[in-house]
């Protein structure tokens, strides 16, 4: 078998997680703030978690040998 769940996690999640992130970036961008800090935080924190997650894709990535 080629690959396997460790080739699954380092290469096909990282799609339907940046999918995901999509949807919900535009979904914060199209809900009624009150003002420009709320969503700029969540943007922020958005940004900040998929910097995280890059670093673990990335290590999964090059732990690969299939």
């Amino acid at each position: 078998m080629l690959g396997g769940t460790e080739t699954l996690e380092a290469f096909g999640t990282p799609t339907v997680v940046h999918f995901s992130v999509v949807l919900l970036i535009s979904a914060l961008l199209s809900a009624p703030w009150p003002g420009v800090r709320a969503p700029m935080i969540a943007i922020g924190a958005c940004g900040l978690a998929g910097f995280i997650y890059v670093m673990i894709v990335a290590r999964r990535a090059r732990q690969q040998n299939a």
